[in-house]
Parts: structure tokens; C-alpha cells; sequence
């Protein structure tokens, strides 16, 4: 049980709760109360002692009038966690059965015996040693703690109030590593006594503890590579996984054991490195996404592609909001637009490219600020603050990266460097200038670090704390403005700050919108543009402070990576993604020649076009017939990608672990195109037909486990019922006035009018965008005088519904039918049973709205 803290730092007792140390010399379970160690909202925790049996057990006493409605909820948590050794164990309680409440000075009391632990909880920890926190300990904590999740997770338990206050930090010296501190979580009982209090998502919580603790590490101060790699790997951990709740991005979303295993690897993946910097990969399908690099930037730049769909567009000197659905690689991009990747990659050629990109991860804002209500004028200002803090500490590190004259030759000077520290000077008093012969860079790094320290002290209200003085709001602007003026670098080209996941609910409304008071609108007096990457377009929050919209096309310009693979020619998608495959097969250790061109592997589709498939699915046998339509060949995987990159590669990764991928490295180890497997004599499972089917069905499981607050089930409904209609469709509809009556073909939503949406409703609907489940055209088409946005389906499900890939037709809905299809998925058997049951509905809710306008 954690202290409770008042604004300013100081210990406020609950006036309802005993005197310190009141109870002390009580016994209670036979054990004598010691001593005060905590107490909380709701109750005090004594140290006990039971002389007879020499045994220390620690007690939670409550006043009965601070208990709630199913106050027991903790101790029966922990119940099911019993031998777990990274919970603290339940002993016995009082009142049950025929025991009473306890009783003090006419008071009752409720009391729960708990396992006592001789340590801190780790806010005191970290507080008395913050030298303790090393990587390695940082890392130990973690591993017990998703220890600790992984029994939760079996029980079907949540913690729901985990902080620093609830973690205890302990040593053991009967253990073979006595120095390693061990943890134990309590206090489960947020759905009991303290009730009131909104439940908090454990992961989200496990992030922001492991990511404070990393912040008590100076990493200008990890002067070793093998420390500084480390470093980058644990919060990439910590931002990509930890804090990732979207299912469809992969397995290991709140998943224990899985984040176990991706954690041990780490400290392993330096020494394969080396293997990459020799410029080749191990398995052509490591790292699939590019958060598992790390700050592995020579591998960044080896497996990155210019060519992608909307290159040009996006380095336009324009503020623009790059979206797509996730896995399209907008952090890949970012990364590579940087200078700094460009320069630990080896490649001088950013320098003299016509502008310099500087990448800042905003999940930054959300560990500094992550639970913001309504703020006041001066916490907005703090907000601005510390982002304009973390934008120059991006810039310093990348001056003390270009700094370094042995491997990039006088790019900065001393001299500019040290008028750069005069420069700073002027906005921070406090600043104190290094030692003659100090790295000046390293120290001015330093001192921001603490800078922003200092002002979450505030922000938080700790002890001790003081309000800085707010640098102005035009920083950035007159930053940028120095720079190109008076260092070589910089001379005359623009500057793209590059920011990376500024995404709803992360990064908070109350976030953006102080924020896009200033980011988004033209910078008068130096040229530099804010290029902001976001989930989708709605995790985008378009509004100041003010309540002022910012205006697309006018205050920024939007790129959707997902809106240009439907709307590119064929030859500039199948150009970038064999590229950024072949790339991949090229630089595997273990792949022959023969096999570096997947066009080759996979071959050509099994059908001149996609009107002859649509016939084969018409004139499909059912299932245990010979005719069976069958999904392969390169242009097919091709036109199955949204722009979802890491899901094609996953695709492909499947496909060779079909073979067997040892046997791409001989020449004669695998017969192309892949079809059987040389024992499947009878041409059963065709390998690509197989791995793409499945690909679909995984991806329709992964939207079914996206969280029910985020309606995940019913998304999968409504994907469900849109695939029966477009089959439908498929199977009874022929598209108008063309040649030969092909069947029609529809994966996308065509709407007769914008419809008018209700809350529950505009909620799912904005999450098919966010999850990318249906990619969004923003232009829309034009129907009945109105613009409305047309909506299309994932292409790696047309399989999973038999469809075809052709874009040619669409599936028009009333209004009324699209409600339906949003709200009532699973009555949606077929078009005709949609248009009944809509028609239906319209009927109903038009005679309701007459009884309202007659009464």
C-alpha cells in the first residue's frame, strides 16, 4: 500500500484512518503489530510478529466504513496466484465465517494477514538508489514482472492499479544470486475497497514504470556499444510492444509469454550485429517490422526503399500527416529520412541532400504526460515546454553524431559548436558551461535530460519541485532559424521534424491539441515543416486548443501510404514491393542466386484475369470436389497488399517455411514457381493457395481479439457479413455494360450519402478505419451531388471470402443499410436479406420518429 501524497510533495494522511503507529502493540492473528510501514486511501498496513513461531507477516487494516461492495476481490485475486513468487502471498482475513470484524476503541476494523516482505516499494527503491537502476536490473524487473503477468493471464486476472507504489523491491540471500533484486506486486483491490477508481490497463501501466525507470539512465553517459544498443532495443521493447493493443499487428499484443521470449532474446542480438554489418541478414525475413531493428541503421538503410508510393508527396515543403494501415513501414520511412540514420548507416549522401530530417518518437510525450484532463494555461505551456526541450535534444544528438570528425571529417567545427552553446545559453540561465577540454554536445544532452526531469517534477507536483521558466513558443522557429544561418550543415535547406506515432489515445487529445497550436501552421521566418506520422487518419486530432480545425490542404496536407496502393498503376506497387523483397533475398547469407528474384519464385497467376477467376469461384465444386479455385502467383500476392508491406512479407515468410527455407540455399533445393511439396503426389495443398487463405484467416482472428471496449468482436461481424454480400454479389450479379458479362466484383463500400452517426456507431465505424480493416478513399465518389468517402476492404481477406482483387465495381448501400451492416452484422446474410431487414428497420424508426412529432 502506497502513501498517499498532496499537491506539493507532502504526506497527507486520510483524516478516517487510525494515528501513526495508533495500533501498534495490537495483536491480531496471534501476531503482534509492530509497526506503521504504509498506508493509502483506504487503510494502514502494520509489520507483525508472532513470538512464538518467530515469523513476521504484514496486516491491512480498514475501517469498516472505508470498505465496498465485494472488498474481498483482492485477497480472492490473489488466491488463484498462490505460489507465484512474484506476488505477495494472501494469509488469512477477518470478517469471514464466524470471525468478526476487529475491534479498536469501539471501532471495526477489517484486517487481511498478508506474507510480509523486508524491502521497498520500488518509488522509495529508486528514490534512495538511483544508481541501482542499471540495464541489467531494469531488465531483471521486467522479465518478474511479465513472470508475474503470465500467471495473471492464466487465472484470467488483472492487476488494474499497478504503480511504482505496488511493486516491492527485495534481496534474498538464500537465493544463488543474491544481488539480483526481486519483486513482489500487491494491492489487487481496486475492484473492492477502492472501487471508485477507474481500472488502468496493466501493460500501458508496466510501460510507463519500465520507462521511468530508463530515464534514470543518461544515455550520453553508455559510451559502450554493446550498453547503448541495449538501451535502444529496451525502449523500442517498451513503445512497440508493451504499449501496443492492436491485435492485428501480431501475436505477442499483451501476450506474456511471448514478450518473455522477445525480451531474452535482446541482450543476444548485439552479437548479431556484427553479421549485419557485414551487409548481410541471417533469414531474409528477420525483422519484418522495422521497430525490431533497433538502432541497427546500416540494416535501416539495407532493407529501405525511396521508391514507395507517395515518396515525392510526402517531401514536399508542406506540414503533412502520413497515414496507412499499420505495417506500411511509416517508421521504416521516418527513420530513413532522418540524418542521423543516414549517418550511422555510412551514408554521406543526406548531407548533401536538399533538406535534413531530424526523428523524434512522440510515445516520449505520452510517458511524460500520460494521464491529462483539463489543463491550465501554465500546464500547456509545460507541455510546449518539454516538447521544445525534447526537439533540441534531437538536435544536439545529431550535431554530436556529426560531430565526430574521424569518420565524418570537419562537417562541424569546434567553433560552431561552441557558439551554438553561447546560443543556448541565452534560453537557459541555469546552463553551466563544461570544463576546459569536455565534450561540450555530451554536456548541453546532459543538462536537457535533466531539464526535462526537472519539469515532470513539477508537472507532477513532487516535493521540492520548482516551475522552470518556459522557453519561448516560438523555439523551434528561432532554433531553426540559428541553425541555418550559422552552421554549415543547415545552410539553406529546409528542416523536416519528423514525428513519429502521433496517435490517438496515446498521444492525448489534450496532447495534440496543445501541441497543434503551433506545429501545424507556417513558419514565418525560418523554413522548417512538421511531417507527423499517425495510425490512420482518425487517431489524428484536428483541433487546437482553441477548438480550431485545422484545415487539410491548408494547414497540412495529408498522405495516406494505403489510399496510393489502390490508386497507383500496377507497375509502381510491383516495383516497390519486389524491391523491398528482393532487397531481403540479396542480402541472406543463406540464399543461392537462383532464388533472388521472387517474381520467379512465385510465378504467374493461375488465371489471365480476374473476370476468369470470378467465373472459377461461379462455377466452384463444394468442398471434397476435384474444382477448387486456388489463389497463387506473384501478381496476385501483389495485389492482395494494401500497402500493409509487413503483412506481404509475412505472406512470403510463410511460404518458404512451407519448403523448408535451408533449401533456398541450394540451387537445386526448391522447384519454382512453388506449388506442392514433391511428397503431396496427389497435388493436394497447393503451398501459396495455403499460406494465402491462411494469412486471410489469421488476419479476420486477430480483428475478433482486438479489445471489446473496441468493439473487436463486432468488427469481425461486420467484415464477416460484408464478405457474404460481396460473395453474393459475385456469385448473382453480373457488372453492367461490359463485354461478356463478367460477374461482378466488388470489394468496396460505395455510400449513397454521408450517413449520420451516433455515437456507438461513428465509434465502430472509426475503428474499421483505425485497425485498417477498410481502407478509407477521402475523395470519395460523387453520389447524388455529394462526395462520401468509399470504403475498401483489406485485400489480404478477398481470399478468405472469395473474392477477387479487381477494383473495377462497387457495393452501393443506403444509409439505412449501412447502419445495419455497422450495428447489426450478424442478421446480414446476403444483399436481398440486408435490403429487407433495412427497409425494415427505416420503417420502424420512421413510424417511431411520427409518434414523436404527433405527440
Amino acid at each position: 500500500m502506497d502513501h498517499c501524497v498532496e499537491e506539493g510533495g507532502i504526506e497527507l494522511r486520510n483524516s478516517n484512518l487510525p494515528p501513526f503507529n495508533q495500533l501498534k502493540g495490537r495483536k491480531i492473528f496471534n501476531y503482534e503489530l509492530i509497526e506503521e510501514i504504509g498506508n493509502g486511501k483506504v487503510g494502514v498496513v502494520y509489520k507483525a510478529y508472532n513470538k512464538d513461531i518467530n515469523h513476521y507477516r504484514a496486516v491491512k487494516i480498514i475501517p469498516k466504513k472505508k470498505l465496498r461492495q465485494n472488498w474481498q476481490i483482492e485477497f480472492i485475486k490473489v488466491a488463484k496466484l498462490e505460489g507465484i513468487a512474484q506476488v505477495a502471498q494472501y494469509h488469512d482475513h477477518k470478517p469471514h465465517d464466524n470471525e468478526p470484524y476487529e475491534m479498536f476503541d469501539g471501532e471495526s476494523f477489517a484486517c487481511i494477514l498478508w506474507e510480509y516482505i523486508n524491502g521497498d516499494n520500488l518509488r522509495d527503491f529508486i528514490r534512495k538508489k538511483p544508481k541501482a537502476m542499471t540495464l541489467e536490473v531494469i531488465l531483471n524487473i521486467t522479465d518478474q514482472l511479465l513472470q508475474a503477468f503470465r500467471a495473471m493471464k492464466e487465472e484470467g486476472i488483472s492487476h488494474n492499479d499497478l504503480h511504482e507504489g505496488n511493486i516491492l523491491i527485495y534481496f534474498d540471500k538464500r537465493m544463488s544470486n543474491p544481488e539480483i533484486p526481486r519483486i513482489k506486486i500487491t494491492d489487487f483491490g481496486i475492484g473492492g475497497s477502492h472501487d471508485e477508481l477507474k481500472p488502468k490497463d496493466d501493460y500501458r501501466e508496466l510501460a510507463r514504470i519500465l520507462h521511468n525507470l530508463l530515464e534514470l539512465i543518461d544515455p550520453s553517459d553508455l559510451s559502450d556499444g554493446k550498453a547503448l544498443f541495449l538501451y535502444d532495443k529496451f525502449l523500442e521493447f517498451i513503445r512497440k510492444k508493451l504499449l501496443e493493443r492492436n491485435p492485428t499487428v501480431g501475436t505477442f499484443v499483451q501476450n506474456p509469454q511471448e514478450l518473455i521470449d522477445i525480451l531474452s532474446k535482446i541482450p543476444n542480438e548485439y552479437n548479431s550485429i556484427a553479421v549485419i554489418k557485414s551487409n548481410k541478414l541471417s533469414h531474409p525475413f528477420d525483422y519484418l517490422r522495422c521497430e525490431q531493428i533497433g538502432n541497427s541503421f546500416e540494416l535501416l538503410q539495407l532493407l529501405y526503399s525511396q521508391n514507395f508510393p507517395g515518396y515525392d508527396d510526402l517531401l514536399r515543403r508542406n506540414n503533412t500527416i502520413l497515414t496507412g494501415p499499420r505495417g506500411c513501414g511509416k517508421t521504416t520511412i521516418f527513420r530513413n529520412l532522418s540524418l542521423k540514420t543516414q549517418l550511422l548507416a555510412g551514408n554521406k549522401r543526406g548531407v548533401s541532400g536538399n533538406f535534413i530530417g531530424i526523428y523524434y518518437h512522440s510515445y516520449d510525450l505520452y510517458f511524460a504526460f500520460p494521464y491529462l484532463k483539463s489543463l491550465k494555461d501554465d500546464e500547456r505551456r509545460a507541455i510546449i515546454h518539454y516538447f521544445n526541450l525534447s526537439i533540441l535534444y534531437e538536435i544536439l544528438d545529431l550535431l554530436f553524431i556529426a560531430s565526430d570528425s574521424e569518420k565524418f571529417g570537419n562537417m562541424i567545427s569546434d567553433n560552431e559548436v561552441k557558439e551554438f552553446q553561447f546560443h543556448i545559453k541565452k534560453y537557459f540561465n541555469t546552463y553551466t558551461y563544461p570544463p576546459q577540454g569536455s565534450n561540450i554536445l555530451r554536456n548541453l544532452m546532459s543538462f536537457i535530460i535533466g531539464e526535462k526531469k526537472a519539469l515532470r517534477d513539477w508537472f507532477d507536483r513532487k516535493k521540492g519541485a520548482i516551475k522552470p521558466d518556459f522557453i519561448s513558443l516560438d523555439f523551434i522557429k528561432e532554433m531553426t532559424s540559428y541553425l541555418q544561418k550559422n552552421l554549415r550543415l543547415f545552410k539553406d535547406k529546409p528542416i523536416y521534424y519528423l514525428l513519429d506515432d502521433y496517435s490517438l489515445p496515446t498521444v492525448s487529445q489534450q496532447l495534440q491539441e496543445t501541441l497543434n497550436d503551433f506545429i501545424l501552421f507556417p513558419s514565418e521566418g525560418s523554413e522548417h515543416f512538421f511531417k507527423i506520422s499517425t495510425e490512420s487518419i482518425v487517431t489524428f486530432y484536428p483541433f487546437n486548443s482553441k477548438n480550431k480545425m485545422m484545415i487539410e490542404n491548408r494547414e497540412y496536407v495529408v498522405v495516406d501510404l494505403g489510399d496510393y496502393f489502390l490508386k497507383e498503376d500496377y507497375s509502381i506497387i510491383e516495383n516497390f514491393i519486389s524491391e523491398v523483397i528482393n532487397n531481403r533475398l540479396k542480402n541472406s547469407e543463406k540464399i543461392d542466386t537462383k532464388y533472388h528474384d521472387i517474381r520467379l519464385i512465385l510465378g504467374a497467376n493461375p488465371y489471365e484475369s480476374y473476370n476468369e477467376l470470378a467465373r472459377q469461384v461461379r462455377n466452384e465444386k463444394p468442398r471434397g470436389k476435384k474444382r477448387r479455385v486456388l489463389y497463387y502467383g506473384w501478381p496476385t500476392v501483389v495485389d492482395l497488399c494494401s500497402g500493409d508491406i509487413a503483412n506481404i512479407l509475412e505472406l512470403i515468410k510463410k511460404m518458404f517455411e512451407m519448403v523448408g527455407p535451408d533449401n533456398f540455399s541450394d540451387p537445386n533445393g526448391v522447384k519454382i514457381p512453388l506449388s506442392y511439396r514433391e511428397d503431396d503426389t496427389l497435388k493436394a495443398t497447393h503451398l501459396q493457395d495455403k499460406a494465402i487463405r491462411e494469412a486471410g484467416n489469421e488476419f479476420l482472428q486477430k480483428i475478433g481479439a482486438i479489445p471489446e471496449d473496441q468493439y473487436g468482436p463486432k468488427l469481425k461481424k461486420i467484415v464477416e457479413a460484408f464478405g457474404r454480400i460481396a460473395h453474393w454479389y459475385l456469385l448473382n450479379k453480373n457488372s453492367k455494360n461490359l463485354e461478356g458479362n463478367p460477374p461482378h466484383q466488388a470489394f468496396r463500400i460505395e455510400m449513397q450519402k454521408a450517413p449520420e452517426l451516433d455515437d456507438v456507431s461513428k465509434k465502430i465505424y472509426e475503428n474499421l478505419i483505425k485497425y485498417g480493416i477498410f481502407l478509407r478513399d477521402i475523395r470519395g465518389k460523387s453520389q447524388r451531388g455529394n462526395v462520401v468517402d468509399r470504403l475498401y476492404l483489406r485485400r489480404i481477406l478477398v481470399p478468405t471470402f472469395k473474392l477477387t482483387p479487381n477494383k473495377r465495381d462497387s457495393i452501393r448501400l443506403e444509409e439505412s443499410e449501412f447502419l445495419l451492416l455497422l450495428n447489426k452484422p450478424e442478421i446480414c446474410k446476403d444483399m436481398p436479406t440486408l435490403k429487407k431487414q433495412a427497409t425494415k428497420a427505416k420503417f420502424l424508426l420512421d413510424d417511431k420518429q411520427m409518434r414523436i412529432t404527433d405527440e
